[in-house]
């Protein structure tokens, strides 16, 4: 009778942990300004607030006139910081102006990703952790590792500056991976390749990339130049 009882506790037990359950989290909201909500998978929307869990697989809308979010994540498989509020992190995601964005695949636990289908994020990775974070977009995979700025708009396609120690930037279109070096930058357009990285303009300073992106920059590699006002 005793064994019976200890072969069902288990039983309930294992399955449990098979049960879905609650998300994993993967970050927390430090900084919320103005509008700001998300949903998981199945999930009616909700507010985004300061200190709010950040679930894999949460999608999260930046709307309204200046909309902002800073998230601290644990992406990446590798040592974690203890920083504010004793969160441990890896490394911070700034979202500014309208923006769409999934924190994670929640039917890949392992993957350490993050898809920005529209909007402007700046990624810095914390060089003590030692890890990295991939950058889905409609048009490049990128792999960041330090601190790199993001911009994916439809009809443009994807921008990459980089700031602090390099990143790599694979088209979905094909070909080879390109390396880009801190203070250099380059644009993946839809269905296309990336340009050869050129340096960042005179006067960038740390803010995420600017609208119209990186204008005057292209006439020296020979690719487009961003259009000028929007």
């Amino acid at each position: 009778m005793r064994r019976s009882i200890r072969i069902f506790a288990a039983g309930l037990v294992l399955g449990s942990l098979a049960l879905p359950g609650v998300a994993e989290e993967v970050g927390v909201a430090l900084r919320v300004h103005k509008e700001v909500r998300g949903h998981e998978v199945g999930e009616s929307e909700r507010e985004i607030r300061q200190n709010d869990p950040i679930e894999r697989g949460l999608t999260v809308f930046l709307r309204g006139p200046d909309p902002y979010l800073k998230v601290a994540f644990t992406f990446g498989g590798c040592s974690t910081l203890k920083g504010i509020r004793n969160h441990r992190f890896t490394g911070t995601a700034s979202l500014d102006g309208l923006t769409e964005v999934d924190f994670g695949d929640p039917n890949d636990p392992k993957a350490s990703r993050i898809k920005l289908a529209v909007g402007k994020m700046r990624v810095a990775m914390l060089p003590e952790a030692g890890c990295h974070v991939d950058v889905d977009t409609p048009s490049a995979l990128l792999v960041l590792g330090a601190v790199v700025r993001v911009l994916a708009l439809p009809v443009l396609g994807t921008f990459v500056g980089v700031d602090q120690g390099s990143a790599t930037v694979q088209a979905k279109a094909g070909g080879a991976p390109v390396v880009v070096k801190a203070g250099n930058w380059v644009v993946v357009p839809p269905g296309g390749l990336p340009t050869r990285p050129a340096p960042l303009p005179p006067g960038d300073d740390d803010e995420i990339l600017q609208d119209p992106p990186l204008l005057g920059c292209c006439d020296a590699v020979g690719t487009p130049k961003p259009p000028a006002g929007h």
